[in-house]
């Protein structure tokens, strides 16, 4: 799934074959996709020329594996595209649920307050192997299950013939991102 998401993502633009679908996607989110790809090389390459500065972090592994992958500037690229939207809408949009859902279920905030602020006594003694919190796990897991956090997920294809969607048809063989894009003008 990472793969189909980074691959799609960052060489949709780049390729060749896909550029003949490029008239059903109109130009605003065709230069955005572009502008997205572009901005996801750049921080990418920039953290790369960094260095590491003290602790590890998720790029930090890419690159030690980089040579032994055979991993490009594309493929880095393709990764970074993936962690900029897996680390940002994603988890907005699991804190939002959570919050919304949590205003609406007075108990089960109540019972998370209880478990967060019971279970120490400074911010200190918070580490990763200490803060195991099984409701708000739970709390979390049901977020995700109301409102699942996938930004773009595997493409689904119109069957043969063709299908009307919102009384605009399209051919089989589309997938659901050019369906959607008929509709955003």
């Amino acid at each position: 799934m990472v793969d189909f998401i980074a691959y799609d993502s960052a060489i949709y633009i780049l390729s060749p074959l896909l550029e003949k679908f490029a008239t059903y996607i109109p130009t605003t989110i065709t230069k955005g996709m572009l502008n997205h790809v572009h901005q996801s090389k750049a921080k990418i390459l920039s953290r790369r020329e960094r260095g590491e500065q003290g602790r590890k972090d998720f790029c930090s592994y890419l690159f030690e594996m980089q040579d032994q992958m055979k991993l490009t500037d594309w493929d880095l690229t393709a990764y970074s595209n993936s962690m900029i939207i897996a680390g940002s809408e994603t988890s907005a949009t699991v804190l939002s649920a959570a919050t919304f859902w949590l205003c609406r279920a007075p108990a089960a905030y109540e019972k998370l307050k209880e478990e967060l602020r019971s279970r120490f006594t400074s911010s200190s003694e918070i580490t990763s192997q200490t803060a195991t919190f099984p409701y708000l796990t739970a709390v979390i897991n049901e977020a995700m299950r109301m409102l699942p956090p996938v930004a773009n997920g595997p493409p689904r294809l119109v069957p043969k013939g063709g299908e009307f969607v919102d009384g605009v048809f399209v051919p089989g063989g589309v997938s659901q991102f050019f369906c959607n894009a008929l509709h955003s003008d």
